[in-house]
C-alpha cells in the first residue's frame, strides 16, 4: 500500500482545493449557527434582569407596610399616592420602565399589585 501512495502521490492539488472547500462551507455553517444562538441569549437575559427589577420593586414596596396600616391609601404600597406608578431604571444601556398599580379588593380586605416591566432591545 505505501509503495501505491509513492507513485501515485499522497493527494493532488485538486483534491487539496475541493477538501479545503467543503471545511469552508462546513465552517460557515457552524459560525452561522453559532451566530443564531446569540441574541436569544440577549433576550434572555435581559428577561432575567427585568425580573430581578420586579422582585427589587416589590421587595422596595413591601419593607414599608405596617400591620396597622397596611389598607390605607397612606401604606407605602400606594407610595407616594394611589393610582398608576411608574419608574424607569437603565441598566447596560437598557431602559427597564416599571408600572405598577396597587388597589384594596373590594370585599376581600387584601391588596393586589399589578406590574408590567417593559424594555428596548
Amino acid at each position: 500500500m505505501l509503495k501505491i501512495l509513492k507513485k501515485s502521490g499522497f493527494a493532488s492539488l485538486l483534491e487539496i482545493t475541493i477538501a479545503a472547500i467543503i471545511f469552508v462551507i462546513a465552517g460557515i455553517g457552524i459560525f452561522t449557527t453559532i451566530a443564531m444562538f446569540r441574541p436569544q441569549a440577549t433576550g434572555s437575559t435581559n428577561r432575567l434582569k427585568a425580573a430581578y427589577i420586579g422582585k427589587y420593586m416589590l421587595d422596595e414596596l413591601r419593607s414599608g407596610v405596617d400591620a396597622n396600616t397596611w389598607n390605607t391609601p397612606s401604606s407605602n404600597l400606594f407610595w407616594p399616592t394611589p393610582g398608576t406608578k411608574l419608574r424607569t431604571i437603565t441598566i447596560n444601556s437598557v431602559d427597564y420602565t416599571i408600572e405598577w398599580f396597587s388597589f384594596l379588593v373590594p370585599g376581600l380586605n387584601v391588596i393586589e399589585t399589578r406590574m408590567n416591566i417593559t424594555y428596548s432591545e
